[in-house]
């Protein structure tokens, strides 16, 4: 019992040192039940949110200029550095191992332009998580993994940051005052970032927030990805959902990237510059294969530029921003209300800038950029009043800067807009301006899906641009797009014809054309755009028409009819137009396929008839032919799943049977069956005999040729008569006894004869009637006198009685 009691004890004892070591504080996460942040209890090494370790990092004679991190500890002491001064300008710092932050309250590496990291943060693969930031306690500061990377200032002194490699997963900023972003809240100046995902954060707040950076100036961003990433802003400014604000270069920069020592491939070199591209490459914003994934973004009092990429982005007079393979699905974007009227585009709020760029990259290949290359949104977008766009809200010249306008290619929306009837929606670009630009912005190969939903006017397909406003020698130019609601162009058409009977059917679709590329493409809106149109020709396998290109409106010539081999053209699936219409066109060729047919040579068969259709049509084999005596073995060739050319004759195949005809003799002497092919010539056996039978023949005639069926004859016979005749020798006469073989015989009495007594017959009558007749003879014994002697006693008394009436009768005989 002491010993139990020792134990018990003990326990009591360790429990109570293990309350005093670790207070409940420590295993509490980062403040609020909505906390999307899920931390384990700490254990031994976590970091605690204070300890800031230092001692990785020294001045070390040996010129030592990379140096790893490998805990939290470190990672704290690294943002301490640099907020103290230290820019790590021409160093490396690399991860030696994944962090967990513990969701304890995190202060950014840099604050603003000074300090700020300049260095090269090489993440080798590693993951950063439980990344937690109390904006309310950061002030003023940019908020983010990083506070600010790059620097501003004169071209000697601007150096950019090179940040790579690396997952930030599981984060949650609350309270955002200022600028916030998960990976850094600016990029000011000639940074890189490439391979860097951020999977599942949340950032809320009344400042505008992102995923990846917050303000970006100059810099470079190639294989980034957000996702599962959601957005709540509680004041609707300047919000993106990868990227807040984008700015081009200021000024002809000429700096090199001193965190790798080179310009990556996409950095713009001035023509004057070739020939010492090392020393003077050019910065600009470069964004390649940066990528979007289930991005929520959901914001009150909306006033400002909302985009599920980016916010806005402005160009300067000599440099710009591209985007280049870029993609974000699964957006959604809700506003919530609204305190002004907001610009909300699928891809980006606004977008002003430059026609292209031509420029040779650090490989030394000529290359020109686009303002967007590649790109596509999909998802959808609620809100109210404003200027919505799928893929970019506002698109045109910014104030006095770029005097270019944009240029669009190869770009996808496929976004699903419902708004207020108050706003202004296009499917493509809710706004465009060009009439401040020297240059036409341009459309190519841009597809539009999705639908528009104003109030209650439900519509089936989405607009091209909303609203445009052109200058007189600047408009637009739209190439080779696509627009969900042309499909249904030729309804409406139908229904505006039963309206007005005398409407064109070419101008209306031109006009309505107009419409649906440009909203208010009306006839005295003052607008100029060239709208340049393909009508594209599918043959279906017949011989190539070449597309035709020209502006709408010029005389379309139509081309001569396709030929194909072993068809008949019908026309077109629709006419050709005498004029361009303003929208594309696939005019699709009708064929009817020439008739062949499959001849079936059935070699004595029975008939089947031929099969006659068009040449690739399915068909149906027919039912197999039967042909007497033979097995159906297939056809000589195999018939096709489809008609072929030409058609085709078949024979088909037979294999002979044999039969055997089976002789039932019914009792009389056996006949061997006989075997053998069908249709072959038979020898007749010879007749079978049965006794007392005549054989009549078979029941059935014996074919001169095998039949085709096996065959079983029976034998005929008629039952023979015969007749047992009675020679009684000189007794008494006895019938002749006549009757079928086999029946039963009753024998005759015994015949009589004069002083004989019948001994019996000659052989013994059979008890049926034999197969042959007979003469049977009686046999006679002659009568002799008694022999008293041989009397027996009662015979004796009978005789002596007969004796004594005898006498008494001769006595009275002679008395009387």
């Amino acid at each position: 019992m002491k010993k139990i009691q020792k134990k018990l004890w003990a326990f009591v004892l360790c429990l109570a040192i293990v309350a005093t070591v670790f207070p409940a504080g420590e295993f509490v996460a980062f403040a609020g039940e909505d906390s999307s942040i899920k931390v384990e209890e700490s254990t031994d090494g976590a970091w605690d949110g204070t300890t800031r370790d230092t001692t990785w990092y020294t001045e070390a004679p040996d010129g030592t200029t990379c140096f790893t991190i490998d805990t939290a500890a470190e990672l704290a002491g690294f943002a301490s550095l640099v907020r103290s001064g230290q820019t790590f300008r021409n160093k490396t710092v690399e991860l030696g191992a994944d962090i967990d932050l513990n969701g304890w309250h995190w202060t950014p590496i840099g604050y603003d332009k000074i300090p700020s990291f300049q260095g090269e943060f090489d993440g080798n693969g590693y993951t950063i998580s439980n990344l937690y930031i109390d904006g309310s306690k950061l002030g003023s500061q940019k908020a983010g993994l990083f506070g600010q990377i790059g620097c501003g200032g004169d071209d000697n002194a601007r150096h950019g940051a090179y940040l790579h490699d690396f997952t930030i997963y599981n984060t949650l900023f609350e309270n955002l005052t200022m600028s916030a972003a998960v990976v850094a809240g600016s990029a000011f100046h000639d940074n890189v970032l490439e391979d860097i995902t951020v999977d599942t954060a949340t950032l809320s707040g009344n400042s505008p927030s992102s995923a990846i950076v917050n303000g970006v100036q100059s810099s470079q961003f190639k294989n980034i990805l957000a996702k599962n990433v959601t957005i709540n802003a509680n004041n609707g400014g300047e919000i993106g959902g990868l990227f807040c604000s984008i700015q081009g270069a200021l000024g002809d920069s000429k700096v090199k990237h001193y965190a790798n020592n080179y310009c990556l491939p996409g950095t713009i070199i001035s023509d004057s510059d070739n020939s010492n591209l090392k020393d003077n490459p050019v910065l600009i914003t470069y964004f390649e294969n940066c990528k979007g994934e289930n991005i929520t973004i959901n914001v009150k009092k909306a006033n400002s530029y909302i985009g599920g990429f980016a916010s806005y982005c402005l160009d300067y007079p000599k440099d710009s921003a591209f985007f280049i393979d870029c993609d974000i699905t699964d957006l959604e974007i809700n506003i919530l209300s609204t305190s002004g009227s907001p610009s909300v585009g699928g891809f980006i709020g606004l977008r002003a800038g430059v026609v292209n760029k031509t420029y040779t990259n650090s490989d030394g290949v000529v290359v020109t950029l686009n303002a967007c290359d590649g790109c596509s949104v999909s998802g959808e977008i609620n809100g109210s009043v404003g200027t919505y766009g799928g893929f970019v809200a506002e698109s045109g010249v910014y104030v006095n800067y770029s005097k270019s306008a944009v240029t669009y290619s190869n770009v996808t929306s496929d976004m699903d807009i419902a708004v207020s009837a108050d706003a202004t929606v296009g499917g493509f670009a809710g706004s465009v301006n060009t009439k401040k630009g020297s240059v036409a912005q341009s459309f190519s190969d841009c597809i539009v899906d999705g639908t528009t939903k104003l109030g209650d006017n439900d519509a089936t397909g989405s607009g091209f641009i909303g609203k445009a406003v052109t200058s007189d020698t600047v408009g637009l130019v739209i190439t080779d797009c696509s627009i969900s609601g042309e499909k249904d162009l030729d309804e409406r058409w139908e229904m505006a014809k039963k309206e007005d009977s005398t409407l064109d059917e070419l101008t209306w679709m031109n006009q309505e054309m107009c419409k649906l590329l440009v909203g208010n493409a009306l006839p005295d809106s003052g607008l100029t755009f060239s709208i340049t149109s393909t009508i594209t020709f599918d043959t279906q396998g017949g011989t190539e028409i070449p597309p035709i290109t020209q502006e709408m409106g010029t005389t379309v010539t139509a081309p001569s009819h396709p030929t194909r081999t072993h068809y008949e053209f019908l026309g077109w699936d629709r006419k050709i137009p005498t004029t361009m219409p303003a929208g594309n066109m696939t005019i699709t060729a009708l064929w009817k396929a020439n008739d062949y047919s499959i001849t079936f040579d059935t070699d004595g068969g029975s008939t089947i008839d031929p099969i006659t259709q068009p040449h690739g049509t399915a068909i149906i084999p027919p039912a197999d032919p039967t042909r007497e005596g033979y097995t159906f073995m297939g056809w000589d060739v195999e018939i096709p799943e489809t008609m072929p050319i030409d058609g085709l004759t078949v024979t088909a195949l037979w294999k002979i049977n044999e039969y055997t005809i089976t002789f039932d003799t019914d009792g009389g002497s056996a006949i061997d069956a006989i075997t053998q092919d069908y249709g072959t010539a038979i020898t007749l056996p010879d007749n079978p005999t049965k006794e007392g039978y005549t054989f009549m023949g078979w029941d059935v005639e014996i074919p001169a040729t095998m039949p085709g069926e096996n065959l079983t004859v029976k034998a005929v016979w008629i039952v023979n008569s015969y007749t047992i005749t009675f020679n009684t020798n000189g007794g008494s006469t006895v019938d002749a006894i006549t009757q079928d073989y086999g029946t039963e015989i009753t024998p005759p009495a015994d015949p009589t004869r004069e002083g004989y007594v019948f001994a019996g017959w000659s052989q013994e009558i059979p008890d049926t009637m034999p197969d042959e007749d007979l003469v049977i003879e009686a046999e006679w014994t002659p009568k002799e006198p008694p022999d008293y002697d041989t009397f027996s006693p009662t015979k004796k008394l009978d005789f002596v009685i007969f004796s004594f009436v005898a006498v008494l009768l001769a006595f009275i005989n002679m008395f009387f």
